[in-house]
């Protein structure tokens, strides 16, 4: 790692979440995302309950980048990461920190087999962004970075201080977790219950409170996951309390399965409700709600298809 304030931060992905964290650390000025849509210089503008925050971001293509990162954060869809990590490889130093902010359960294990000497960091976050105009992002800055050491070779204290001071710069409210598999499956849980029904609703995250009969679909939902997914550490009555509270927070986002599923693009139901059938079906447990939404699910994206 390079021992002055910077260090080269390189995001792959150009979606909602990787352009939000680009913002986030424009206080480092090597900071780049990883594109094979957009080059060069873009203004992009976050917008906030508060303020509007602006950073001028740079955009590159894998095969013009110059220095190997110190820190690869991969910012894609779950079902992207393999690729992700295999296009960056050959970038890769052995002390590069890797950043993982995918969603689900499953993916995660796709790195450790890919890459076993780097520290790899696990990162789940509860932010919801989404883009309401041309280089414009809205987010109520209401959610948390929860970063924890997933895999891979031990961070250095030097390794550890460097991450710290990376998102101390930023607005960014983050978490280190010395059990972050644990937060991985809290954050797994609560896709499990919104993510779907926002889809099969079509609808935004907070109108969930209003459709008749979703709070019983959503309680009947959180007794299933909770028995399903050892270790959690949360009780279903923790896990519904849990997910209202991001439904009420993120209440004008739609879910990113919904987008997903509204741009006609592969949804990350494998890593979620499908990752949550397979565990159940291993452990012989009955979980009829989640496969009455995985039928509703397959349907709707079955018309879809079909035009």
């Amino acid at each position: 790692m390079h021992k002055d304030k910077n260090s080269y931060i390189y995001i792959v992905g150009d979606g909602n979440i990787g352009n939000f964290l680009a913002v986030m650390l424009r206080q480092n000025k090597f900071v780049q995302i990883i594109s094979k849509k957009h080059q060069g210089q873009k203004k992009l503008i976050l917008q906030t309950p508060d303020s509007n925050i602006t950073a001028s971001v740079t955009y590159q293509s894998k095969d013009n980048i110059k220095c190997k990162p110190d820190v690869l954060i991969i910012a894609t869809k779950a079902y992207d990461l393999r690729n992700s990590i295999n296009d960056m490889r050959q970038h890769i130093k052995p002390n590069t920190i890797i950043i993982l902010v995918q969603n689900g359960l499953g993916a995660h294990t796709v790195i450790k087999d890919l890459i076993t000497n780097n520290p790899i960091i696990a990162a789940p976050l509860s932010y919801g962004v989404k883009t309401i105009a041309l280089q414009t992002l809205f987010s109520s800055l209401q959610g948390i970075i929860q970063l924890g050491q997933l895999s891979g070779k031990t961070l250095t204290l030097e390794q550890q201080q460097q991450i710290k001071n990376m998102f101390q710069k930023t607005e960014i409210n983050w978490q280190w977790q010395h059990n972050i598999e644990q937060k991985i499956k809290q954050k797994f849980a609560i896709n499990c219950i919104i993510n779907p029904l926002t889809v099969i609703y079509n609808c935004q995250n907070g109108s969930l409170k209003n459709i008749a009969g979703c709070k019983y679909i959503i309680e009947k939902l959180a007794n299933e996951i909770s028995n399903t997914v050892s270790d959690i550490g949360w009780s279903s009555e923790e896990l519904i309390t849990e997910t209202n509270n991001v439904i009420t927070l993120t209440a004008t986002n739609k879910s990113s399965m919904l987008t997903d599923y509204r741009n006609n693009k592969a949804t990350e139901l494998e890593f979620i409700n499908k990752k949550l059938s397979k565990i159940a079906k291993k452990n012989n447990i009955e979980i009829p709600v989640n496969s009455a939404i995985l039928c509703m699910l397959s349907t709707l994206i079955q018309r879809q298809n079909n035009g």
